[in-house]
C-alpha cells in the first residue's frame, strides 16, 4: 500500500496549526464561475421524478425547467448502486458500488450525456451529487483493492484517503464524468470527512479545463480555502425551521447573514433552501416541518444573498415523504408554486439589486416576529418584510425604510406606500409578507 508523503501530512499539520484563520481564508484557492452568480438551482431525484424513472423521461421536462428560471440542475447520484439493499427494494441512492458506471435503472450513461448537452443547449448546467467519503458494503474496490478502505471500516467501506493508488482512482472517476459526459460540477457529501489537500488538487486538476462548481454540504467556511465555491447553507435551514415553529426567528437571522457578509477572504457563496431530498425522506414534507409558513419561508431561500435551490415536486406543492428505498413518483397532480418560482426566478435573473448587493436588515422592536430586510445595488433596491405571527401585529420600524427611490410591489405592481411604512405604528396581517422594488426599466 502506498502511502501520502510524510511531507505533505506534516505541512498540512504545520500550515493548520499555525496560520490564522484569517489568513486561510484570505487565500482561498475557489473560482467561483460567472454563471452561478444568478443561478436558480433545481435537485433532480431520476428514480422519482417520472413514472419511468428514466434519463430519457426526465429529459423531456428540461424545458417547463427551463421557462421556471432553473439554470442548475443538481442531480442525486447516477452512478451503479449497491445489490444489497435491505432497507427496501431498492438501494438507497448514496449507497454507490462504483464510481464510473452509470445506474441502469435511469437508462443508459449515453442517454445521460445526451441530456447533459441538452441541457447546455438551452444554457443550463448539471451538478452531480458525489459521496467521497463511504461506498457501498459490496464497491467493486472491496475484492479488488480491500487496502483502499479504512481499517475501521464497519459494513461501509470508509475509503483511505492515505492511500495514494485510491485517490489516484477517485480523481480519476471524477475526471471521467467532467471530461467524458461533461457535468458542470459536484456537490460533495461529508467534505469535511475527506483531506483538505484532496479537495485543493482535485478543484484545481478539473479547473484547469473550464470553470465548474464545487458546492460543500457542510457549512464550514474552511472548506472555501479547500476550493468550494459554495456552501449548503445548514444553518440557514435550522433558522427557517425555527420561525416556522416559534413565529419569530428575526434576530437570529439577521446575526447569521452579519456572519457571513463578515467572513474573510473575498466572495463566498451559499446554497439557500428550506427542503431537500435527506430532508424530506427523513424528516418529512414541507407541511409537516414548515407548515403554514411555508410559502413565505420559500419566498426568503429565493431573496437572500445566494443560490436558491428548489427540491423537484416543491414546485407541485409536495406533501408527501419520498422513501429513500422504493419507487414512489413525485404527484405531479398541479404545478401550483410554479408560478411563484418562476415570477421570483425571473427577479433574480433581472433586477440588479440581486446580484452583489448584501443584504441588510430593516429592524423592528417586534422582537423578530416582523422580519424584514433590503438589497441594493445603486439606484435599484429590493425590500422583502414577512410578519411571522399567526395573527395581526402591531409594530414599529426601528430602521427608517429609505423613501428616495420610488418602488412597486413585485407581485401586484402597485405603488409601495413606503411613508405609511414608517409611520410610528404600523400593522401587519396574519403571516402577511410583501415584496417591494425599484420598477425594471
Amino acid at each position: 500500500m502506498k502511502k501520502i508523503p510524510y511531507k505533505i501530512a506534516l505541512y498540512s499539520i504545520f500550515f493548520i496549526a499555525f496560520l490564522p484563520f484569517h489568513t486561510l481564508m484570505a487565500s482561498s484557492t475557489s473560482k467561483i464561475p460567472k454563471w452561478v452568480k444568478r443561478a436558480n438551482a433545481y435537485e433532480v431525484n431520476l428514480r422519482q421524478f417520472t413514472k419511468e424513472g428514466t434519463v430519457a423521461a426526465f429529459s423531456d421536462q428540461l424545458a417547463r425547467l427551463k421557462e421556471m428560471g432553473v439554470d442548475i440542475l443538481v442531480f442525486l447520484p447516477v452512478y451503479s448502486l449497491s445489490e444489497e439493499h435491505p432497507g427496501g427494494p431498492l438501494a438507497e441512492v448514496y449507497s454507490i458500488r462504483d464510481y464510473r458506471s452509470f445506474n441502469h435503472e435511469f437508462g443508459s450513461v449515453g442517454a445521460f450525456k445526451e441530456m447533459v448537452d441538452k441541457a447546455h443547449q438551452m444554457g443550463m448546467h448539471v451538478v452531480l451529487d458525489w459521496e467521497p467519503e463511504h461506498t457501498a458494503p459490496d464497491h467493486i474496490w472491496k475484492s479488488k483493492h480491500p487496502e483502499w478502505f479504512s481499517s475501521a471500516s464497519s459494513k461501509e467501506g470508509v475509503l483511505d484517503y492515505d492511500n495514494e493508488d485510491m485517490c489516484s482512482e477517485i480523481k480519476d472517476a471524477m475526471h471521467y464524468w467532467v471530461d467524458e459526459i461533461g457535468i458542470d460540477g459536484y456537490r460533495c457529501f461529508h467534505a469535511k470527512e475527506v483531506p483538505e489537500w484532496f479537495w485543493t488538487d482535485i478543484w484545481e486538476e478539473l479547473e484547469t479545463k473550464r470553470p465548474l462548481l464545487g458546492i460543500a454540504t457542510v457549512e464550514d467556511p474552511q472548506l472555501f480555502e479547500a476550493g468550494f465555491d459554495m456552501l449548503m447553507s445548514t444553518k440557514l435551514y435550522d433558522i427557517l425551521l425555527d420561525m416556522a415553529k416559534e413565529g419569530k426567528g428575526g434576530l437570529e437571522l439577521e446575526s447569521y447573514m452579519k456572519w457571513r457578509k463578515e467572513l474573510p477572504g473575498g466572495e463566498h457563496l451559499f446554497m439557500n433552501y428550506i427542503t431537500n431530498y435527506q430532508l424530506n425522506t427523513t424528516k418529512g414534507p414541507l407541511r409537516d416541518r414548515i407548515g403554514n409558513r411555508t410559502k413565505m419561508l420559500s419566498i426568503l431561500t429565493v431573496l437572500l444573498d445566494g443560490v436558491p435551490l428548489v427540491m423537484n415536486g416543491q414546485e407541485a406543492g409536495l406533501s408527501n415523504a419520498l422513501p429513500c428505498c422504493e419507487k414512489t413518483v413525485i404527484p405531479w397532480y398541479s404545478y401550483i408554486r410554479a408560478p411563484l418560482f418562476t415570477k421570483l426566478f425571473e427577479l433574480r435573473h433581472q433586477h440588479p439589486a440581486m446580484e452583489g448587493a448584501k443584504y441588510v436588515p430593516l429592524t423592528t422592536n417586534s422582537g423578530g416576529t416582523v422580519v424584514a430586510f433590503m438589497r441594493q445595488s445603486g439606484k435599484h433596491r429590493m425590500i422583502y418584510s414577512m410578519n411571522l405571527e399567526d395573527r395581526h401585529y402591531i409594530f414599529q420600524y426601528t430602521t427608517k425604510v429609505p423613501e428616495d427611490l420610488p418602488m412597486i410591489d413585485y407581485f401586484t405592481g402597485e405603488p409601495a406606500d413606503i411613508p405609511n411604512l414608517n409611520k410610528q405604528y404600523t400593522t401587519a396581517g396574519r403571516m402577511e409578507y410583501f415584496l417591494w422594488i425599484t420598477p425594471i426599466k
